[in-house]
C-alpha cells in the first residue's frame, strides 16, 4: 500500500485520520457521555506526544553520533530515554484509537451488564468495544494487528523489568541501534541476551528502521482508523462522512522527521531488510510505502559491534547480538575480541 499526504489536497501532512475527525457529524460526538475529551482532542494529543518523541530521539541521536570520544551513562541514556517514550508513545496512541471507536458510538446502558460484566466494560475499552458489538471493532484490530509491534516491548518493559541497551554495527557506515535485554536461567546461572521472545536470533533493532518503521506505523493505522470511522458511522447512524481539507499542523516537525529517515534509510541491521518502509517528503507531499522485494548484499567480513553495556555483578555471561546470527549463516570459524567500550562515569 502506498500512503500519501499533500498540502493541496489534504491541507496538512497529517495521519489520514486527523481530517476526518474534524469532519465528524454532531450525532456521533458522544464524548460527554462517555466522559471523555472531544475526538479530535484526544488524537491531536496523542499525536503530539509521538512527534515530540521523534523529535527528541532525533535530535539525541544527532549529538551522540557527533561524540568524539566513548559516552557517559548519561549520553547513552540520552538516547535510550527518547527510544522508549516513543515506544510507549506509539502503545499509547493505538489505545487512543480504540477510545476514539468507542466514544463516536452510541452511549450504552451498563446497568444492563452484570457487575462482573460492568467492571471490565469500565476497565478496558477493548472489552467493551467487544461487549457492545462495535461494528468495525474486528475489522480495525485484524488489519492493525501486524503494525502493533511496540506492544510487545513496552509489555516487556512495564511487566518484566525489561531494559533497553545501546548497540552499535560498524562496517563502511556505522549503524546505531538498540535491543531489549532479557535473561536466560541455567542452574545458578544467569546469562544476558537480547530478549528471546522479542530478538528470537539474538538480534537488535537499528534506529534506522525502527524509526521508519514506527513512523509508517502512525499512518497505516490512522488509515484503518479512518475506514472503520466510516464504517461504523454508516451502521450507527446511516450516514456518509466526506472529510474535509484541513490546515492542520505540526508541517515543519513532520517534514523534519521524514527527511531524516530518508536521509538515514537502509542503514539497518543485516536481519532488517525483509520489508523496507520507505519514507520520503518532496514538493508538499509525503510519501511512504513497504518494499519487500529488496535485495540485500552484505560483505560480512568487516563488521565491528560495541556493546554500551551496564555491568552486573552475579551474571555469569553476556550473550552479544548477532554473534550466533552471524555464525549460522556465514562461514566463520571465530570472532576477534577487541576490548570493549568502556561507559564514563556520569
Amino acid at each position: 500500500m502506498i500512503i500519501k499526504r499533500s498540502i493541496k489536497e489534504d491541507g496538512n501532512i497529517l495521519p489520514e485520520a486527523y481530517n476526518l475527525l474534524h469532519s465528524l457529524p454532531e450525532e456521533s460526538l458522544n464524548y460527554l457521555e462517555h466522559d471523555e475529551l472531544h475526538p479530535v482532542d484526544i488524537y491531536n494529543s496523542s499525536l503530539e506526544r509521538i512527534i515530540m518523541a521523534f523529535l527528541s530521539l532525533k535530535k539525541n541521536l544527532n549529538e551522540f553520533k557527533s561524540l568524539k570520544e566513548n559516552p557517559t551513562k548519561l549520553q547513552v541514556y540520552s538516547v535510550l530515554e527518547p527510544q522508549k517514550e516513543l515506544l510507549h508513545a506509539t502503545q499509547a496512541h493505538m489505545d487512543d484509537c480504540y477510545r476514539i471507536l468507542k466514544i463516536t458510538s452510541p452511549f450504552q446502558d451498563m446497568g444492563k451488564l452484570n457487575r462482573e460484566k460492568k467492571k471490565k466494560a469500565e476497565r478496558s475499552i477493548l472489552y467493551w468495544l467487544n461487549t457492545f458489538k462495535h461494528p468495525s471493532y474486528s475489522f480495525f484490530e485484524e488489519k492493525t494487528k501486524n503494525f502493533r509491534t511496540s506492544g510487545r516491548i513496552v509489555n516487556k518493559i512495564k511487566h518484566h523489568h525489561a531494559r533497553l541497551r545501546l548497540f552499535s554495527m560498524e562496517g563502511l557506515e556505522k549503524s546505531l541501534g538498540y535491543y531489549v535485554e532479557g535473561k536466560i536461567i541455567e542452574g545458578n546461572n544467569i546469562k544476558i541476551c537480547p530478549d528471546t521472545k522479542i530478538h528470537p536470533e539474538f538480534t537488535a533493532f537499528s534506529f534506522s528502521r525502527d524509526m521508519a518503521w514506527n513512523f509508517f506505523t502512525i499512518y497505516i493505522i490512522s488509515h484503518y482508523l479512518s475506514k472503520s470511522l466510516t464504517k461504523s458511522l454508516k451502521n450507527y447512524y446511516g450516514v456518509e462522512i466526506k472529510p474535509e481539507s484541513n490546515k492542520g499542523s505540526y508541517l515543519s516537525e513532520l517534514k523534519e522527521i521524514s527527511n531524516f529517515i530518508e536521509k538515514n534509510n537502509l542503514n539497518y541491521f543485516p536481519d532488517e531488510y525483509k520489508t523496507i518502509p520507505l519514507i520520503s517528503y518532496d514538493d508538499s507531499i509525503l510519501t511512504m510505502t513497504l518494499d519487500s522485494n529488496y535485495v540485500y548484499k552484505n560483505d560480512i567480513n568487516f563488521k565491528t559491534i560495541f556493546l554500551y553495556q551496564t555491568k552486573y555483578a552475579h551474571v555469569f555471561h553476556i550473550i552479544r547480538p548477532y554473534i550466533h546470527y552471524m555464525q549460522k549463516r556465514y562461514d566463520i570459524q571465530d570472532f576477534k575480541e577487541i576490548p570493549p567500550k568502556e561507559l564514563k562515569n556520569i
